[in-house]
């Protein structure tokens, strides 16, 4: 409840809240990914941008976790995807 006051108030948002609301969202409450990321298109263009660049993040974060090995079974798949996505991120030049 007091994340979801936090969210409606209108004010900036802790890292750690955020973070609780992208995990509850993802935790059942988004049933399709693919229409989501459709959706996410129509969106402004700067937001797109910003939502590219959190995922850029979360990979970044997980790429660190499979080099430390602090991974297991149930994270395995996005941190050694994430791990090859940040050494192709890291060598992409515009």
């Amino acid at each position: 409840m007091k994340r979801k006051k936090e969210l409606l108030s209108g004010k900036i948002l802790s890292p750690q809240a955020s973070a609780e609301i992208l995990s509850d969202l993802v935790n059942g409450r988004m049933r399709n990914f693919m229409e989501i990321s459709k959706c996410l298109q129509n969106e402004h263009r700067y937001l797109q941008n910003e939502v590219f660049l959190l995922l850029c993040n979360i990979i970044d974060q997980n790429a660190k976790a499979f080099e430390e090995g602090r991974y297991d079974g149930r994270n395995e798949f996005a941190c050694k995807l994430s791990n090859a996505l940040k050494k192709t991120k890291d060598n992409f030049r515009l």
